[in-house]
């Protein structure tokens, strides 16, 4: 009975090591959101996307979502509050896991219900984000 015991027992830590040898780091994929904040863009790859975003100061309420498209595409979306501005920003996530952006904004909801669109490139917003200013 013990030599039963024993490899009864045995054989449930063999199952167990199997289930759990496929849990480790490295079969651990990295959320849609992850991968565009630990991308760099090409004009500054001394910081992460993430770094620059999340530390921008005067950028309040920020959040990060993501979302699929009707046709399947993967979208991460930023967004703010800089002074009376509401910032977007979208980037797709490519099929080689590399991220795009494809979409900025920032508008100005005025008192009367009117939506005014500020003016500037996505290069230009870029350079103010990562001046942090």
């Amino acid at each position: 009975m013990y030599r039963n015991l024993k490899s009864l027992t045995s054989g449930i830590l063999l199952i167990v090591v199997i289930l759990f040898s496929g849990c480790g780091e490295d079969n651990v994929s990295l959320s849609n959101i992850e991968k565009v904040k630990n991308s760099v863009m090409n004009f500054d790859k001394s910081i992460t996307i993430g770094q620059a975003f999340d530390n921008w100061n005067s950028c309040k309420n920020k959040k990060w979502n993501e979302f699929t498209t009707n046709n399947q595409k993967q979208i991460v979306e930023f967004t703010c509050k800089v002074n009376t501005l509401d910032c977007t920003i979208q980037w797709t996530i490519n099929l080689d896991d590399t991220t795009k952006i494809i979409y900025t904004k920032l508008i100005s909801k005025q008192e009367n219900g009117k939506v005014l669109e500020k003016k500037i490139t996505t290069n230009q917003l870029l350079k103010i984000i990562y001046a942090n200013k």
